[in-house]
Parts: C-alpha cells; sequence; structure tokens
C-alpha cells in the first residue's frame, strides 16, 4: 500500500531497508468514506495523513460564513494543516475527504522519533517540504496576480483529472474566483479549442 510513497522518498534519498520497515509498522492504512473531517476547526492536528487513493480538500469559513477552499489534495498528497501540526496548537481549518479515500496516517509523536533514529528522513522530508512552500507560493501568487483564464488553466495543468470529480463550487473557492466566472472561463476555452 505504501510502494508509490517510498518511490517517492527512495526518488529523493535512498531510504535504508529499517526506515521502511519501521515506517510500516508506524502507519495506520484506512479507508475513510466520502465527506469524513479528518480535522476539524479547533482541534490540534496530530496526525499526518497520507493520500493513497483519493481526494481530499482544507479549507476554512470566513466572517462571513462562506467555505474558502485553501488545498486540494489527491493520490500520495501528505495531507496537514501547516500551523496547527507544527506547533501542535488548535487548527483553523478543516480537512474532508471528497471521494472514499485510503488514508495512510502516522502520529506526531511517532514521526518526531522516526526524525531522531533516521537521518535519511529529515532529508527527504525537508525536500517534501520545500516542494509543497514551492508550490503554496506560486499558488499565492497566482492567486493574487492571475486572471479567471490563468487560474483556470493552471487547475486543468496541475489537476488533469479533477474536473469532473470535484465540485464546481469548491474548484473556484480554490482558485478565489466565483462558480459563474468558472464556467464561462471553461466555456471560453472549450469554444476556443474547437
Amino acid at each position: 500500500m505504501l510502494s508509490e510513497l517510498f518511490n517517492k522518498f527512495n526518488a529523493i534519498y535512498p531510504m535504508t531497508e529499517q526506515l521502511q520497515q519501521k515506517l510500516e509498522a508506524a502507519f495506520e492504512i484506512n479507508e475513510i468514506p466520502e465527506n469524513t473531517f479528518l480535522l476539524k476547526e479547533g482541534n490540534i492536528n496530530s496526525y499526518v495523513n497520507v493520500v493513497l487513493k483519493g481526494i481530499t480538500k482544507s479549507f476554512y469559513i470566513d466572517n462571513n460564513c462562506k467555505e474558502i477552499c485553501t488545498r486540494i489534495m489527491t493520490d500520495n498528497h501528505i495531507v496537514i494543516s501547516v500551523t496547527s501540526f507544527f506547533t501542535q496548537q488548535p487548527s483553523y481549518e478543516n480537512i474532508v475527504t471528497l471521494s472514499q479515500c485510503t488514508i495512510a496516517t502516522i502520529s506526531f509523536e511517532a514521526l518526531q522519533k522516526l526524525y531522531k533514529e533516521f537521518l535519511e528522513l529529515n532529508y527527504i522530508i525537508r525536500n517534501v517540504t520545500e516542494f509543497y512552500f514551492l508550490q503554496s507560493e506560486q499558488r499565492i501568487r497566482l492567486l493574487r496576480l492571475g486572471s479567471a483564464e490563468e487560474k483556470y488553466l493552471f487547475f486543468i495543468e496541475n489537476y488533469p483529472n479533477l474536473f469532473n470529480k470535484v465540485p464546481l463550487h469548491t474548484i473556484a473557492s480554490f482558485l478565489n474566483i466565483v462558480p459563474e466566472t468558472l464556467s464561462r472561463v471553461r466555456h471560453k476555452l472549450a469554444f476556443r479549442d474547437k
């Protein structure tokens, strides 16, 4: 079940057999139904979840009770509330499954022990964290400066198989545009490509 994740880790830096065995023992794998909260606002994010199969999203509720989608995560994505996990303070985010998911979970404490025992895991996770940080910065720039068309093209390029699997309002929220604008851009580009 963890083979794809381990392949990604090994591509960054070869893991020892002992580390792989310890990770396999530390991870718990569960089937999670659609619309299940992995984390609710106000709770502490004490686990790293890895989506082995399925789709999840993170979101918060703004002052007008509007849902703001912050991330959409699919196969082999690491799913945490960054601030809550790293500070072990209550989360302002919610994380929920958008489909039936197979999730691998490891606790904060177990991960900290493995960091101390295996230096290569620190290097691997640092590289993964850098990748997510870079992705986040690119998306923030796009959300602030990009046109609706650029945002739509970003989504198609980075999430090519999700457009028909994720509700339109969730994608629009993720791209910081209203659903009507997203529909208009989608229709315009589809018409242009014919």
